[in-house]
């Protein structure tokens, strides 16, 4: 068949564990690590890559502009501190 689906949108392809880059809110050239907690129709619940806890989770929708795929040419390596330091 010419139009057969599998049904599947990309909110279903987006999974929990999946890793992101976030934009910090105030300077566009700095990114951050962050997994996937929970995907709610979209709405993603995110964690800061090495944070100690979930006390800095945070939504944001899976098509904001501050969202995107990690870039492996990129250097990731995670500040000092990280626990203590939120950008938000």
């Amino acid at each position: 068949m010419l139009f057969q689906s599998t049904g599947t949108t990309p909110v279903d392809q987006i999974k929990v564990g999946m890793l992101l880059e976030v934009q910090h809110t105030s300077d566009p050239n700095k990114f951050w690590i962050v997994r996937i907690v929970e995907n709610v129709g979209g709405r993603l619940l995110l964690r800061y890559e090495g944070a100690k806890d979930a006390s800095n989770d945070f939504w944001l929708f899976y098509l904001h502009y501050r969202l995107k795929p990690v870039d492996d040419k990129k250097n990731h390596k995670p500040p000092k501190g990280i626990h203590m330091q939120i950008w938000f």
